[in-house]
């Protein structure tokens, strides 16, 4: 079973995602992540299914929150993965302004369930050790100096100078939340994310 751990945006950032997906898929058609919800993913992992859930399960019954200090995310302008490693296309995203404490969150929820990453999942090639040795053993390769927070809007062939996404680029913006919780979700094969239950924020 592959889960994710997520945070979602408020209501501004999600009309301006929602916005541009639907200018992507007018322009482009149907396109990688297009339709997918609104995100930001601290990361994925593949899971023992039954060891997970049961642990979960108990862990939201007990109404467990994360000790961690406000974090205030802050979003300041869009941006561009030219090609990225696991799609090998060009992200459109959202840029998260460097945030530490969002660092930290990734390492506390890695730390308390990479004990259920299942050992066979996967394999994927990175010309990054880092990333590999992450994807080894987290089966997440954006984890620490790696993970660069963002809300993609989707992925594309088009090259870097099409008016189209020098229009994405272009934008202005200024946008910041404060996260309340995080959404655990199982990934289908299909990418169907079904929500697992929600982990608060003190």
């Amino acid at each position: 079973m592959k889960i994710g751990f997520f945070i979602n945006p408020n209501s501004t950032l999600s009309k301006k995602i929602l916005f541009w997906k639907k200018k992507v898929k007018n322009k482009y058609g149907n396109q990688l992540y297009l339709n997918h919800f609104p995100h930001l993913t601290i990361f994925t992992m593949y899971v023992n299914k039954n060891n997970f859930e049961n642990y979960f399960n108990k862990y939201l019954q007990k109404n467990n929150l994360l000790l961690q200090k406000n974090i205030i995310l802050k979003i300041n302008k869009p941006n561009i993965f030219e090609n990225d490693p696991i799609s090998k296309k060009l992200i459109l995203f959202y840029d998260i302004k460097k945030n530490y404490e969002l660092i930290d969150l990734q390492n506390s929820l890695l730390k308390k369930f990479v004990k259920f990453k299942r050992n066979k999942h996967k394999k994927i090639i990175f010309s990054s050790k880092i990333k590999q040795k992450n994807y080894n053993k987290f089966s997440y390769p954006f984890v620490g100096s790696q993970f660069k927070p963002h809300f993609t809007i989707s992925a594309l062939k088009e090259t870097i100078d099409s008016s189209f996404i020098k229009k994405f680029l272009n934008q202005k913006v200024s946008i910041s939340f404060k996260i309340k919780d995080i959404d655990v979700c199982q990934i289908k094969n299909n990418n169907e994310h079904l929500n697992l239950g929600k982990i608060g924020l003190k």
